[in-house]
């Protein structure tokens, strides 16, 4: 059962969060990559597309409400947002025919973590 007893500065919290973390990098690193995409079938593809992607979008909701004031956690999302838009650039969408319907749900986290940037960043 979820408690919220969120405190970044609480050491109990911090290694909680630090295990989370490394369980979901340890995770990542473990699915295959989508190196060669045109050669996989359609289906391997669209599925690890969306394991890909939702893997990012995992860092990017953890690290959230510790985005705003903690410069490490915001540069782990906006480096899990890049690696999510790195997987979705070298897919061959029109190959799929189709995607998950999850993938809907996925560019709202990486587009959250772009506006909060460029709020943050203004660009000249």
């Amino acid at each position: 059962m979820w408690r919220s007893d969120f405190c970044a500065d609480n050491p109990a919290f911090q290694a909680r969060f630090g295990a989370l973390d490394a369980r979901i990098d340890q995770f990542k690193a473990a699915i295959p990559p989508l190196v060669q995409a045109t050669s996989l079938r359609p289906d391997v593809v669209r599925s690890l597309l969306a394991i890909h992607t939702l893997c990012q979008c995992a860092t990017i909701q953890l690290h959230a409400p510790l985005s705003q004031g903690r410069a490490p956690s915001n540069n782990k999302a906006l480096a899990a947002a890049s690696a999510a838009v790195a997987v979705l650039q070298g897919v061959p969408v029109p190959q799929l025919v189709y995607v998950d319907p999850i993938m809907g749900v996925s560019p709202s986290s990486l587009l959250l973590v772009s506006i909060v940037n460029d709020r943050r960043c203004p660009k000249d």
